[in-house]
């Protein structure tokens, strides 16, 4: 569950980052309610567990979009990221 005031303190983060005519990138991601929080809040893109682990070579999951194999946490983080054109 996601705290009143967090909500509203990441609400005015990304108010005043678009009012600034800037993207948003809102980190530490962990849960579902997290992510659909912040889509419907318009973040321009998001970073945290839920869409992909650390890994010991990060790296190693960027070469490996080099040639279009890219793992699970790469298509999540992806597809947000189209979506976040959109909004």
């Amino acid at each position: 569950m996601i705290r009143p005031e967090s909500r509203t303190f990441v609400e005015s983060i990304l108010a005043m980052g678009h009012n600034l005519g800037m993207r948003v990138i809102v980190e530490g991601i962990e849960t579902e309610e997290q992510l659909q929080l912040i889509r419907a809040l318009r973040a321009n893109e998001a970073q945290g567990f839920l869409l992909g682990r650390p890994t010991a070579d990060p790296m190693a999951r960027l070469r490996r979009g080099w040639d279009g194999s890219l793992g699970a946490g790469a298509h999540q983080a992806e597809s947000l990221r189209q979506e976040a054109t959109i909004w």
